[in-house]
């Protein structure tokens, strides 16, 4: 990857890369510590089991992000949103997720797109205004929204394939009563019994949806 990592010294405002057809690559340490990159675009298609892990991020500038058919685990997001004071949205499509935090005072959008998740993920992002989730839950696993209230737009679709799952110590759904204060929603989950259960303990703690303008439910 010498090539990037010397585009990367250059100082270029937008970095994006598509490759295709390869194995596992390590991305250089230098594209993660370009201070005048706004526009960061990564994908590995169709994906060679590539896992981010800088020694650090450090991305001043940093507003947009878009991640494709890449791992990211919980060091990786910590250091993202400690590195990344400017970033406004956050893509990931296709992505194997192992975070279980999310957290971010900036963050205006966030995107999931067709990702597998395998841990109960916490999203506390207080400037969200847009939220767009499809994910495939692996065994137990689902979503909880905290400080949530800033956002007015939201499609999430949950679903989960495995069928054969102990359930005895499901984990604490929290959605709904994160999207109160949201004037379109789109709720699709899968119906699977797991999902069900979740859910069904959730809606009892909603709260008036006073801004309500437009709801699409399916699955429930």
């Amino acid at each position: 990857m010498e090539w990037l990592d010397r585009a990367a010294l250059l100082m270029p405002r937008v970095i994006s890369v598509c490759i295709r057809g390869v194995g596992r690559l390590n991305f250089p340490n230098s594209m993660f510590s370009c201070a005048s990159l706004e526009n960061l675009e990564l994908c590995v298609f169709p994906g060679g089991r590539t896992t981010i892990r800088p020694i650090s991020i450090a991305l001043p500038s940093l507003k947009t992000l878009k991640l494709h058919f890449l791992i990211l685990d919980d060091d990786f997001a910590q250091k993202l949103f400690l590195g990344c004071p400017s970033l406004k949205s956050l893509n990931l499509e296709s992505c194997e997720l192992f975070m279980s935090d999310i957290s971010s005072n900036v963050l205006k959008k966030l995107t999931f797109g067709d990702c597998w998740q395998y841990n109960h993920m916490r999203i506390c992002c207080p400037s969200l205004v847009s939220l767009s989730i499809q994910s495939n839950m692996f065994r137990t696993r689902t979503i909880s929204l905290e400080k949530m209230t800033s956002v007015v737009k939201a499609n999430i679709s949950l679903y989960r394939t495995d069928e054969e799952e102990d359930v005895n110590d499901l984990p604490d759904a929290k959605l709904f009563s994160g999207l109160s204060n949201a004037t379109s929603l789109k709720l699709h989950f899968g119906r699977h019994p797991d999902l069900k259960e979740q859910w069904e303990k959730d809606i009892p703690k909603c709260r008036t949806f006073k801004n309500l303008k437009s709801l699409e439910i399916a699955g429930l």
